[in-house]
Parts: structure tokens; C-alpha cells; sequence
């Protein structure tokens, strides 16, 4: 629906009647100030080189990066190969 001002007319069942129009400026003020980006998750890799089961601190050179990728859900495998 649309209400145009000073129309003179209260609108369709007086649904107009008494709107109320936010006052708006030219210069708008933030409310909050913005943070930083994310952060990077500390190395957790060390001397891994394929993929990492951090809960145990293994390291799976047997896995491939989807075998890794796979199991990121359930376990949270890390892939930390080239």
C-alpha cells in the first residue's frame, strides 16, 4: 500500500488517518562500530602434512584430501597437505 503526504484525504476506511513518517537525514550516525574480520585458527598442523585428527593429535598420511574432507564433519579432520 502506498500513503502519499498532504493528500487531504484519510485513504481507504480511514487507514491514513494518522501516519506517522520517520524524520530522515542526510548524514546517518551508526549505532555500532564494525570488528575486525575473522581471525585465522592457530596452526594446528605442525609437522602434519595430510590430514590431522586433532582431538588425538594424529596425523593420517594414508588419507586424501576428500577422505579428510569427508570426515571434517563428523570429526573434525583437518587437511594440512599441499
Amino acid at each position: 500500500m502506498r500513503l502519499a503526504r498532504n493528500t487531504g484525504s484519510t485513504g481507504t476506511c480511514n487507514v491514513g488517518e494518522a501516519p506517522s513518517w520517520p524524520q530522515l537525514s542526510s548524514n546517518p550516525n551508526p549505532t555500532h562500530n564494525p570488528t575486525a574480520g575473522p581471525t585465522q585458527p592457530p596452526n594446528q598442523c605442525g609437522d602434519c602434512n595430510a590430514c590431522l585428527f586433532p582431538s588425538f593429535n594424529q596425523c593420517y598420511s594414508d588419507f586424501s584430501y576428500d577422505d579428510c574432507d569427508y570426515y571434517a564433519a563428523w570429526y573434525g579432520t583437518i587437511w594440512c597437505g599441499n
